[in-house]
């Protein structure tokens, strides 16, 4: 009570009088499986680091995709002439076929780079993943500690008021 008095700031004369009691019943806690699957749709660097993967899978797809040919439209409208007098409209347009044959091995260069930062961003994925749940899973050992405190001071407060009751009731029978 002394620590308490001290505590809250209050003369160490003045009787302090507890109006609440611990009776008040626990939280429920969530399961583990719910409680780490929570977290891994909720955690913001679980989206992030998801994100960042989804970002390496289409780099990779984007470097594979330039061994493909292409084939580039143009179109190009305008005027010609040796003086303004005699303006005469022109157009062109057409299609170009490329076709990669040989690149200097530029392409397979870029598609093991992005499978390289592919690998990463699951690694860096995982890894999040992990400390999440293990921070979930400490969580849930404090409170199940917690709780634990928290029925062991009931036990003790139970325990001190049959001890008062019965020093009360010595004092009263004069022993």
């Amino acid at each position: 009570a002394l620590a308490l008095r001290r505590a809250i700031g209050t003369s160490l004369d003045q009787a302090v009088v507890l109006t609440d009691s611990l009776d008040r019943p626990l939280r429920t806690v969530p399961s583990q499986a719910d409680a780490i699957a929570t977290a891994l749709r909720t955690r913001p660097e679980l989206r992030a680091a998801a994100s960042g993967a989804q970002a390496a899978r289409l780099a990779g797809d984007a470097a594979r995709a330039a061994r493909l040919p292409t084939i580039p439209a143009f179109a190009d409208e305008g005027v010609t002439s040796g003086s303004y007098a005699h303006l005469l409209r022109t157009h062109s347009f057409g299609l170009q076929l490329s076709v990669p044959l040989f690149e200097g091995r530029r392409t397979e260069g870029r598609v093991s780079e992005t499978s390289a930062m592919l690998r990463e961003a699951e690694l860096r994925l995982a890894d999040a993943t992990d400390q999440v749940s293990v921070k979930v899973r400490s969580a849930l050992i404090d409170i199940g500690s917690a709780c634990e405190q928290v029925e062991l001071a009931r036990e003790r407060l139970r325990l001190a008021e049959a001890e008062l009751a019965q020093a009360q009731e010595r004092f009263r029978a004069g022993v």
